[in-house]
């Protein structure tokens, strides 16, 4: 554990990561970055907005993909 109190650790360090970009999505959801830009241009994947050149998406976003997507499987097997 580190000595440093709050006010020595720098400001950008102490701001949660609010966004993640593609690869980070990718890892988190445990898939290959090919896979998950795939699955957007194919309009399945989690919601991303771009800032620049840049895609990006938030974890809430995500979870939302994630809970729509077992809503899908369970419709899927209750058919």
């Amino acid at each position: 554990m580190s000595d440093k109190t709050l006010f020595e650790i720098p400001y950008v360090q102490q701001v949660p990561r609010l966004q993640l970009g593609i690869e980070d999505a990718a890892a988190s959801l445990g898939l290959p970055v090919s896979t998950l830009e795939l699955e957007c241009r194919r309009g399945r994947g989690p919601q991303f907005f771009t800032v620049g050149r840049r895609k990006f998406t938030t974890v809430e976003l995500i979870r939302e993909w994630q809970q729509e997507r077992i809503a899908e499987a369970r419709a899927e097997v209750a058919a």
